[in-house]
């Protein structure tokens, strides 16, 4: 998602900055806020609590707010049969007992617009005390490791 008004505003402050109004200032704005200003959540991203809760973002409004849905976790069952195709996953749990987590689609709540705090840095949001922190991207199909 890109929003024009970020580079604006960055035009402005190098206008500003060096007492002129060059075409080039708009083109060197645009690669800045292309490079500064990108979100790193979309839909189907998943945010996750201490306390192992899930947020799935299904639809991203804005980088500082997003509407999604809250699930509680679901330990899976067969987790060696899925643990031996991920092996990416060895590196920092024991491959003698691995628990792994999912959020669970059918114990959902109603969507909710939230607030994204520090999107363009290591995007949060707030459910009262709970912070729900970006844990993985939505291309990757694998579980959450304990």
């Amino acid at each position: 998602m890109k929003l024009n008004r970020y580079s604006l505003a960055i035009k402005q402050s190098v206008n500003r900055l060096l007492d002129n109004k060059n075409s080039e200032n708009l083109q060197v704005s645009s690669v800045i806020s292309d490079f500064s200003h990108n979100v790193f959540f979309g839909a189907g991203d998943l945010l996750q609590s201490k306390k192992l809760l899930f947020f799935r973002i299904t639809k991203v409004l804005s980088p500082h707010y997003v509407q999604g849905y809250f699930c509680l976790p679901r330990i899976i069952h067969d987790a060696e049969k899925k643990f031996r195709n991920l092996d990416y996953f060895f590196s920092d749990v024991s491959r003698t007992n691995p628990v792994m987590y999912e959020p669970d689609p059918y114990r959902s709540s109603l969507k909710y617009k939230k607030k994204v705090f520090d999107p363009f840095g290591s995007p949060y949001i707030k459910k009262r005390s709970q912070l729900f922190f970006l844990k993985r991207r939505s291309k990757d199909n694998a579980p959450f490791c304990v």
